[in-house]
């Protein structure tokens, strides 16, 4: 991280990130599971208002989770399938280029995110949603709720009717928003968030840097 980005963390807020893996691990001078970790970073989250709790897996991502429900886990791009190369799956037109043409499904490893079109930064993605299109009910607290604006939602919808993509497919089918861009911008917006080592670096790659907006 550039040393600019570390300045603006507080101190109790570099704590809160260390708190899971290695802050009891120092307290007791070695590492263990099952102790209770999770409870004390999620009190320490709640004490500060706003928090970004790293782990080291994604079972630990869901653990938390399904523990702590205001909790929104974000995960890589990895983890879920390009929405454009799904829509040619489920049209059993997809072939897959860097495969030399393969379409057998199970021999190929590119229809994540991670090899989508939007690795192009020209290409404007229909399904890609944005930061600023979610609001946000019962901030900071448990009941936060956290959803795409209905507005805008529907100026998505008309804007993708018009998609020529469309017309690529045998039955088009209706909306809905990129799934890894979805939780991702969820999980941003959230007063409490759960992440891995790598995405959590990964983020001071955004503009503006969304760890700094979450306050000190």
């Amino acid at each position: 991280m550039q040393q600019s980005k570390i300045v603006n963390f507080s101190v109790t807020r570099l704590l809160l990130i260390l708190t899971h893996d290695f802050y009891l691990g120092m307290y007791k001078g070695t590492h263990f599971t099952g102790s209770g970790k999770s409870a004390i970073a999620i009190a320490a989250a709640m004490t500060l208002g706003s928090s970004y709790i790293l782990v080291g897996s994604k079972e630990l991502q869901s653990q938390y989770q399904k523990d702590f429900s205001w909790v929104m886990s974000m995960k890589g791009k990895n983890n879920f399938r390009c929405e454009i190369k799904d829509d040619f799956i489920k049209d059993g037109t997809f072939v897959c280029k860097p495969c030399g043409g393969l379409n057998r499904l199970q021999r190929c490893h590119h229809t994540s995110v991670e090899y989508g079109r939007c690795c192009d930064e020209k290409f404007r993605c229909k399904y890609k949603t944005k930061l600023v299109d979610y609001q946000v009910t019962g901030k900071g607290t448990k009941d936060e709720m956290i959803s795409l604006d209905a507005n805008v939602e529907g100026y998505y919808k008309d804007v993708y009717s018009e998609w020529s993509h469309l017309k690529n497919l045998k039955e088009p089918r209706e909306w809905r928003p990129c799934q890894h861009f979805h939780q991702r911008n969820i999980a941003l917006t959230s007063s409490h968030s759960v992440l891995n080592y790598a995405m959590f670096l990964s983020l001071e790659n955004l503009e503006p840097p969304p760890l700094l907006s979450r306050g000190s």
